[in-house]
């Protein structure tokens, strides 16, 4: 029906979009990447005109957005990574409906710490599941959830290890109010690996599926 391209001449991204409440989208990413990124949302109307596009930088060298979510104040929250490379931390941006920053969280999680789901949540707060690890191979890999207030100040993190360590980024809430987790073992055994919580984020059982040997 129609296609839109947004961005200028440099390496732009977008990881993320969401159908919004306006029957427009949102979408989240990375402007200028590898090098000088700068976080990006773009808000479009429902045949994709932007209505504004922005940029949000940390100062500290890198900065990505890999999802968004639309909150129940009409605005919008974006999680992913700032800082340098090699000592990464996971950031969560809220906006307003036109993008102005109301909070950012940044939480170091000890090594290279990524934000790769978001989801708002009844009382107004947010679940965000979070890769951790070792750059470059991410071996002693771990997969976290981060639990905020709707100020954005974290109430807990629950930590989630592999023997050859884990990574994960498909993140549900459960009717119960616990989450699931999807992901995968790391390199080179690759398994499935689902993970239920209960809404403490404490885990009540992990199932691996994959080929043995494979």
């Amino acid at each position: 029906e129609w296609q839109r391209t947004y961005g200028a001449m440099m390496l732009d991204m977008a990881y993320s979009v969401r159908e919004i409440s306006t029957g427009g989208y949102i979408l989240c990413g990375v402007f200028s990447g590898f090098g000088n990124d700068t976080l990006a949302l773009v808000r479009t109307d429902a045949a994709g005109e932007v209505i504004w596009e922005r940029r949000y930088s940390g100062g500290l060298g890198r900065d990505i957005g890999y999802n968004v979510v639309e909150t129940q104040d009409g605005g919008f929250a974006v999680c992913g990574f700032t800082g340098p490379a090699f000592a990464l931390d996971v950031q969560v941006i809220k906006v307003d409906a036109d993008g102005d920053v109301q909070w950012t969280t940044v939480v170091d999680l000890g090594e290279n710490d990524y934000g790769n789901a978001i989801r708002h949540l009844p009382d107004g707060g947010f679940i965000v599941l979070c890769d951790h690890g070792e750059y470059p191979l991410f071996s002693d890999g771990a997969a976290y959830l981060l639990r905020l207030d709707a100020t954005g100040d974290v109430l807990w993190t629950n930590g989630f290890l592999a023997p050859e360590g884990l990574s994960a980024r498909g993140l549900a809430v459960n009717a119960d109010g616990g989450y699931t987790i999807a992901g995968t073992t790391d390199y080179p055994v690759r398994d499935v690996v689902l993970i239920r919580t209960d809404a403490m984020g404490d885990e009540v059982w992990r199932r691996v599926h994959g080929v043995p040997g494979l």
